[in-house]
């Protein structure tokens, strides 16, 4: 699941390049919002201005939860924000905000015409969310290996991908073992990430 980088609408940049440049320029002066510290928006949005040189320019406004965070944003008491783009289409259609950049690897068919972060020129940034299904500990393999299938013939259902699709999610499974072998390396490659970029998830 991707998300979107967006800008309260009076803010004079029109890609990532001038809004950083933006916050060179004025230290301090740009606030960005998220919906709380440690959530999801805030490593997203913490991660960009860490990896883009500006984390001691801008200024972290938490909110609680997205709802309060996009709003802030619209009435510009929060300059940028990224959020899921589900949630964001309706208002970057609207005007209420702009949209930057988005966060995956590839274009969301959401958002064709908004460029991916390493299109606006961070190619080190990357943060998508993900959803799996898990059994306790101790399933019998064989009941573990029928919900695998059922879920892999879903994500393969035209119905289930033009649903996902709309919300922003690009659907897909794996085997057991690889779902297990993606969580390992998803926490190692973000307990790294969190070192290299000296991202702090507290106020």
């Amino acid at each position: 699941m991707q998300n979107v980088l967006v800008v309260s609408p009076p803010l004079p940049v029109n890609n990532v390049s001038e809004l950083i440049a933006l916050a060179r320029a004025q230290p301090g002066k740009l606030n960005y919002a998220s919906g709380g510290p440690g959530s999801t928006s805030h490593f997203a949005v913490a991660m960009f201005v860490a990896l883009a040189g500006i984390q001691n320019d801008t200024v972290h406004v938490p909110y609680k939860g997205g709802a309060p965070a996009v709003t802030a944003t619209m009435a510009n008491e929060a300059q940028f924000y990224f959020g899921p783009i589900a949630g964001m289409v309706p208002f970057i259609e609207a005007g209420s905000v702009r949209a930057l950049a988005v966060s995956g690897e590839a274009r969301s068919p959401s958002l064709p015409n908004v460029p991916t972060m390493t299109e606006a020129g961070q190619p080190k940034y990357k943060a998508v969310g993900w959803f799996g299904l898990m059994a306790p500990a101790g399933t019998p393999a064989g009941i573990v290996a029928k919900l695998s299938d059922a879920v892999a013939d879903a994500a393969r259902s035209p119905e289930v991908m033009t649903g996902l699709r709309v919300q922003g999610i690009e659907p897909a499974s794996s085997s057991p073992q690889q779902f297990a072998g993606f969580i390992r390396e998803q926490l190692e490659l973000h307990k790294q990430l969190v070192a290299d970029v000296d991202l702090k998830l507290s106020q």
